[in-house]
């Protein structure tokens, strides 16, 4: 036997829900999203859910949209029974992934529309594309997560440090402008220095087990780390853009 196998997993994407077929709509969503975040969202999967919509551009127009901001394109969800979207779905080459419909996701309560807003011209209207992820405040020098970060979760960190007492899963995204550290395991995925690719950031944590760590927008996946520097208590920082480790039980490496 090879010893390979085929399992069903739970991983973490991004999912772009459409409330507006107009391929500018769509631009200017990725757009807004990545300004900030481009190292974040750098080859990041995309999944778009059009549940709200009533039909969707040329695919392939839409590809062209996600390449240029460097999204990978996955698939499409929230679909239904609309045979006809899911015949051009396939034939683009993309599969279905319904169990990432709209209704999964909160829906805010309606607010009744105040004088204002009924004279609000387009450009004040509510956003028409919305990019779902995770999104935690800052608060002061250091955001403070209690506990572990489950499979599935996103943190941000914005403005500041992240500080996770506890492990992050696999599965799991933290990301923070400056430094991370994790008291526990990290398995998930940690992206630190994301704002404007501050490189002087750094990751520790203690025990580095790693599915992908990225400093100041230089990523390595975690099959490509260490194996000396695998399951220890380190440091990560970066110099001359390569990664650099320090073993807090053992002499710099």
């Amino acid at each position: 036997m090879s010893g390979n196998e085929v399992r069903t997993q739970t991983l973490p994407f991004t999912c772009l829900f459409l409330r507006s077929a107009n391929l500018g709509d769509i631009e200017r969503a990725l757009d807004e999203k990545t300004q900030a975040y481009k190292s974040y969202f750098y080859n990041s999967a995309l999944i778009i859910n059009i549940q709200e919509v009533d039909d969707i551009p040329d695919i392939a127009e839409i590809r062209k949209i996600t390449d240029k901001y460097n999204f990978i394109l996955v698939g499409f969800s929230g679909v239904n029974d609309r045979n006809d979207i899911k015949v051009r779905i396939f034939n683009a080459g993309y599969p279905v992934f319904n169990a990432l419909g709209a209704r999964d996701v909160p829906q805010p309560q309606a607010a009744a529309p105040s004088a204002s807003a009924a004279s609000a011209t387009p450009a004040q209207a509510e956003p028409q594309v919305k990019v779902v992820t995770q999104v935690v405040s800052s608060c002061g020098n250091t955001k403070v997560v209690e506990g572990n970060v489950r499979s599935g979760t996103e943190i941000r960190a914005a403005g500041c440090s992240l500080l996770v007492k506890g492990d992050v899963s696999n599965g799991a995204v933290v990301y923070a402008d400056y430094d991370i550290t994790v008291l526990g395991a990290l398995r998930g995925k940690a992206l630190a220095g994301v704002r404007d690719e501050n490189e002087d950031a750094h990751i520790v944590c203690m025990n580095l087990d790693a599915e992908l760590i990225s400093i100041g927008g230089i990523y390595k996946p975690g099959d490509a780390i260490e194996p000396q520097f695998r399951h220890k208590a380190v440091q990560i920082s970066l110099e001359n853009n390569k990664f650099k480790y320090f073993d807090f039980k053992e002499k710099e490496k």
